[in-house]
């Protein structure tokens, strides 16, 4: 990987895949407020290739708001960093 993006984006990946597999009706944007959506709740990944440290950064004021009246989870993806 070639930078904290890439990271990022293959957690979100990794998360979508897994949601998927119960809900084929969620959706990805990586311009939308939260990272995923399903017709029930909303997602916002954040990824870190910390070993130890589980703080994150908000980008937005409105990343960790529900704008609709459904929940919003948080999902945090620990990534080991590689050598390739």
């Amino acid at each position: 990987m070639k930078s904290e993006k890439d990271y990022d984006f293959l957690g979100e990946l990794l998360v979508l895949n897994y949601i998927l597999k119960d809900n084929v009706n969620a959706t990805y944007s990586n311009m939308a407020s939260h990272d995923i959506e399903t017709p029930k709740y909303s997602v916002e990944v954040k990824t870190t290739t910390d070993k130890y440290n589980s703080q994150i950064h908000v980008n937005s004021q409105y990343q960790l708001e529900t704008n609709t009246r459904k929940p919003l989870s948080l999902v945090l993806v620990r990534l080991e960093k590689s050598q390739i």
